[in-house]
């Protein structure tokens, strides 16, 4: 079984990544989570639905505080 973090970092965010490109990669990453049992060496991970929700939970999680930093970065 894999970690959650081991799917995440499958193409890490850079830490110096634009609010832009955070979203966009946030965008990414869950089209990959939505297409996962289609895409190539898929069966190379067991992904269970607990992980999925666990993965999406993070990308949840992540969105808000992009959303609240660029929100501070505002004001």
């Amino acid at each position: 079984m894999i970690d959650t973090n081991d799917v995440i970092s499958l193409t890490a965010l850079p830490d110096d990544a634009t609010y832009a490109e955070a979203m966009e990669w946030l965008r990414k990453m869950r089209r990959v989570m939505d297409r996962w049992d289609t895409l190539p060496d898929a069966g190379r991970w067991h992904m269970t639905p607990d992980i999925k929700q666990e993965v999406y939970a993070e990308l949840d999680v992540l969105e808000e505080k992009i959303r609240r930093d660029m929100t501070m970065a505002v004001s």
